[in-house]
């Protein structure tokens, strides 16, 4: 973009003049002052710079106000001074020059030189008082203008002093607009300093004031009359002008373009940071550069004209690709400069003109070829519509304020491009009189934006600079960001484009990117054969190695291991002799927690059927849809719940009485007490689980035994990340209709003590802690609001807590860690889809750490994948990707669905075992 108004202010220098004509663009310059290669840049931006010139064209002329409103101020000047009263005074808006001087200066000419020029430029004089919440233009006397002097004796004090100089904090109720400072060092060594308030100024303005105040000293050094032209108008002309009707009139035909461009923009980038946007964050500025040889600069600027674009907008298009892919958003917007200056009335005025264009691209185009014209118009349409303030447009989108950010743009992108026709000689230096100044660059800072590249393109090749917040982003952040923009540039100089050449195969990661993120994707740990048996054949073993144990223990209630599985083997039989479970091995369960519940759902294993949970407590509507989309024609459920089935038509078989051993009045009671001889196999259903629904109809889960057998054997090393290493006791928390539940069904076939609480104890974290308590309960896995519940009782025992089922709120993460540093134990933070067994990730959260979902468990692989489907960077935003045992077969009566969800996996490795030939795409973004 800036490339454009480059070229004009070449032009001007050169005295071409460009003139347009029903839509037609002509080009006058006395012979010989435009080279071959400026018109070449003027003949391949034609079309922009007609857009340009006809948009000047429509702007009515800025008049002289002779009676002013003292309360009138530019939108720019407007924002400048709310946000100076609403955070306070800021060096974030100063714009300086520092000069090194060799030679002799008169400092008393330097005061009246710049006494001249504050006089001549109103708005250097004007201060800003705040009068019940408006702004009151007050005007100073150009005579009460001084320099500052200092006398500085080392290099360590000097750099200190330029800083802390650079760094001052404007009174804009009180101040100059200017400050000048002069310093004298050891040497004969002295500096000039040129520090401007924004609402005064911009970057043209700094250009405009250094020219003439080295015209005016070199004139008043020599006894000569002040060189400079009358100004036609004052920047408060300009103001008034911005306000008028007929200005007006134009700026809102220019405003519909800009609020529909930006309808569905992005307020804030989605970039992630290393630090949280706080406040009161100091926003140094810090800096990384890098460059590309000249054959990715020449291969680029092919391709530019190739597609009609300028290098700017080429370089733009690459830039908006890696903010998406780091991001995981597809409307990436971008700001960039520029000068507001299209009247020739205001090129000699200092003042704040500069703008700012918002540049919203949408990068989710499959093809190359039709993203760069989306890009190429985004610049065309934005140029065309230039003339609107950056702060209407803000305003008009009604973008919420915040001190933290600035408002719409973060993200700022320019270049310096200067077309090959600037002038050879040192443009940093200048001689004035007996002195010798030339620009000195002044360290720490403060940032401009969060984030701001400057690319410059040219025979000599690509050069990248990266000024950043230091308070946000680390230095190693935007490193990586550097090399992985450079990647892509050369990738796309390298590519052999066409018309099918796709977006996604511009690769910005390196071979060694990829081995990163390979080993990071999966846990390898060489399971033995024994880990995946089917989780009931290992209940049959414990109780044939521990029949007296208890197994499960509800309110007064408990049954051993061998009770357990008699009466569960009675269940089966029954069901495999009348019930027909082979023609449909999908069987209802529908029970509030209770022993009962345990026994059927081992005899619905058993008898090699899948079971489907049903909660009470559910509506009644999710219940008959569930049974419906199940076509369940059985269901076993507690005597208490029939009721709640009444149109219900299939067979009803009553839980009551299958956990109390005391009693052998229960439907099964005539079956044999043996294991079955049925053997299912690791690719049977294990069960059928509904999902919430949140998100539309619920839909029903299909897990195998397989993918349960490598969940068990994952779970068993989650829980050796535990303090507690030899868990006796474990409480069944979650709903049987929760795949949570399946962990006390791995401990069940483990050989552990199963705690089922009641609904008060559930309902009461007084009764919780006290069953607690009575069981020696170490390790305590539950949803985060349970935990936190439960944790803000004062007297709680030692526990370690896993969290899964739902995101960890901030507070609530805050709480788990102190808890669990208070008492010396373990955080673990687990998730998993339904459609990934349980938990497919685990991750102790200590103290220090940020909160995470730890790696991937074992036979598991992970991917992070950008929108396009290639893997994301290290470091940032994308959708989570699982691949593995533990994968559901899919959705139940649901192919288009599972289609969608399950997907074929490119990463397909045959050779590692946590390796599948499909991926589950979760919806959620990770880093």
């Amino acid at each position: 973009m800036k490339d454009i108004f480059e070229l004009l202010k070449q032009l001007n220098k050169q005295g071409v003049q460009l003139v347009v004509n029903d839509g037609r663009l002509s080009v006058s310059a006395k012979k010989g002052k435009i080279s071959s290669d400026l018109l070449g840049h003027v003949k391949q931006y034609k079309q922009q710079l007609i857009d340009i010139l006809s948009s000047s064209d429509s702007i009515s002329d800025i008049p002289r106000v002779e009676h002013k409103d003292a309360t009138v101020l530019s939108y720019a000047q407007s924002r400048l001074w709310f946000i100076d009263q609403l955070n306070g005074g800021s060096p974030e808006y100063n714009i300086a020059q520092c000069f090194k001087v060799k030679g002799t200066l008169d400092i008393g000419l330097i005061e009246t030189v710049l006494q001249d020029i504050v006089h001549r430029h109103e708005i250097l004089r004007t201060c800003y008082q705040n009068q019940q919440g408006e702004a009151i233009l007050e005007m100073k006397s150009a005579k009460d203008f001084t320099v500052n002097r200092q006398f500085i004796t080392s290099s360590d004090e000097l750099d200190s002093t330029l800083v802390e100089l650079n760094n001052y904090v404007f009174d804009l109720a009180n101040d100059f607009m200017l400050k000048v400072d002069f310093i004298s060092a050891s040497g004969g060594v002295n500096y000039l300093l040129f520090n401007i308030h924004h609402i005064a100024s911009d970057g043209w303005s700094l250009e405009v004031l250094c020219k003439e105040f080295f015209s005016l000293y070199s004139a008043y050094t020599q006894k000569q009359e002040n060189p400079l032209p009358e100004l036609p108008i004052q920047y408060s002309d300009y103001a008034h002008w911005l306000h008028s009707e007929d200005q007006s009139t134009e700026i809102k035909k220019q405003l519909d373009y800009w609020k529909e461009h930006l309808h569905d923009a992005p307020h804030v980038h989605n970039l992630p940071l290393d630090r949280h946007r706080d406040k009161s964050r100091k926003r140094i500025v810090d800096v990384v550069n890098s460059s590309l040889p000249a054959k990715y600069s020449t291969a680029l600027e092919n391709i530019a004209k190739r597609y009609k674009l300028s290098n700017f907008m080429l370089l733009h298009a690459m830039f908006a690709l890696l903010i998406s892919r780091y991001s995981h958003q597809k409307n990436i917007v971008i700001g960039t400069p520029v000068t507001g200056r299209n009247h020739s009335s205001i090129d000699a005025l200092i003042g704040c003109f500069a703008s700012k264009l918002v540049l919203n691209v949408n990068t989710e185009f499959t093809l190359l070829e039709p993203y760069l014209e989306h890009v190429r118009q985004v610049h065309l349409k934005a140029q065309a519509n230039q003339d609107v303030p950056f702060e209407q447009i803000v305003d008009a989108l009604g973008v919420e304020r915040s001190s933290a950010y600035a408002p719409l743009v973060q993200i700022n992108l320019t270049t310096s491009n200067d077309f090959g026709v600037s002038e050879k000689s040192d443009q940093d230096s200048f001689k004035v009189a007996d002195a010798v100044l030339t620009a000195h660059t002044v360290g720490s800072g403060i940032a401009k934006s969060e984030l701001e590249v400057k690319l410059s393109i040219s025979d000599k090749g690509i050069a990248l600079q990266w000024a950043f917040d230091s308070s946000l982003f680390n230095v190693e952040t935007v490193e990586q960001y550097d090399t992985h923009l450079t990647n892509l540039l050369q990738s796309l100089a390298d590519s052999e484009i066409n018309d099918r050449t796709q977006v996604s195969k511009l690769n910005m990661l390196s071979i060694s990117d990829y081995d990163e993120l390979s080993s990071l994707t999966r846990q390898d740990l060489g399971l033995s054969d024994d880990a995946f048996k089917l989780l009931y054949r290992q209940f049959e073993m414990t109780a044939r190695h521990t029949p007296e144990k208890i197994a499960v223990h509800f309110a007064e209630q408990s049954i051993t291991y061998g009770e357990l599985n008699k009466r569960a083997n009675q269940v089966a039989h029954s069901l495999k002799a009348q019930n027909g479970i082979e023609q449909n091995p999908l069987v209802g369960l529908y029970t509030h927690k209770s022993i009962d519940m345990v026994v059927g759902l081992l005899g619905i294993w058993k008898a090699g059927g899948a079971y489907v949970p049903l909660d009470p407590k559910n509506p009644s509507s999710r219940t008959a849809h569930i049974i419906k989309d199940a076509k369940l024609s059985l269901i076993l459920v507690s005597g208490n719940e029939c009721e709640n089935l009444p149109s219900y038509e299939g067979v009803l078989l009553s839980l009551d009485g299958l956990g109390d051993i005391s009693t052998q009045d229960y439907f099964c009671s005539a079956y044999s007490y043996e294991d079955l001889l049925i053997e299912s196999t690791q690719d049977d259903l294990a069960y059928v689980i509904y999902t919430s629904g949140s998100t539309g109809t619920p839909k029903g889960v299909m897990v195998e035994h397989g993918a349960l057998s490598s969940f068990d054997s994952a779970f068993a090393q989650q829980l050796a990340l535990c303090s507690t290493q030899n868990i006796e006791s474990w409480v069944w928390c979650s709903s049987i209709a929760f795949d949570a539940s399946l962990k006390s069904l791995s401990l069940l076939s483990r050989g552990r003590v199963i705690v089922l609480p009641s609904e008060l104890e559930m309902a009461e974290p007084r009764e919780f802690k006290t069953l607690l308590t009575a069981h020696k309960i170490q390790v305590l896995n539950a949803t985060p609001q349970l935990l936190s519940n439960l944790l803000d009782i004062e007297d709680m025992p030692s526990l370690d807590i896993i969290s899964s089922g739902e995101a960890i709120s901030a507070d609530a993460f805050l709480q788990f860690q102190k808890f669990t540093a208070r008492h010396n134990t373990t955080f673990i933070n687990a998730y998993g889809p339904t459609e990934c067994t349980v938990n497919c990730s685990f991750g102790v959260n200590s103290d220090a750490q940020k909160q995470h979902i730890g790696q991937a468990s074992t036979n598991v692989s992970h991917y992070v994948l950008s929108y396009d489907g290639s893997c994301a960077p290290k470091g940032s935003i994308g959708e989570l990707y699982i691949s593995g045992d533990g994968l559901a077969r899919g959705y139940l009566n649901r192919p288009d669905l599972t289609a969608e969800r399950f997907i074929e996996n490119p990463f397909h490795d045959a050779a590692q075992a946590n390796s599948s030939k499909r991926l589950y795409r979760t919806g959620d973004l990770v880093r």
